[in-house]
């Protein structure tokens, strides 16, 4: 994913985080919105590795990364979650 990328899911799909390259630091996932259940594995690990879809709505996810006490914005992407068959939007 791009900064400033719109992904489009259905309820139930996911979406999976992931970091290239050699990063030192604390890279994280910050989360606004409900439609989103973000896992991080390990429990403890602050890195997200992956957001289940739960219900239709629109989520903001900022990405960042902190490196000498400093976080930095990486990326901001919107996740809009539209319903399933079975789910009514709201």
């Amino acid at each position: 994913m791009r900064a400033g990328a719109t992904v489009r899911l259905k309820v139930g799909e996911r979406v999976f985080f992931h970091r290239r390259g050699d990063i030192t630091g604390l890279y994280a996932a910050e989360v606004n919105g409900t439609s989103l259940d973000v896992k991080h594995l390990p429990a403890d690990d602050p890195y997200p590795r992956y957001a289940h879809a739960v219900r239709a709505g629109t989520t903001m996810v900022t990405l960042t990364f902190t490196t000498n006490g400093k976080k930095s914005e990486i990326a901001l992407i919107t996740i809009v979650v539209t319903a399933d068959s079975g789910q009514s939007e709201r």
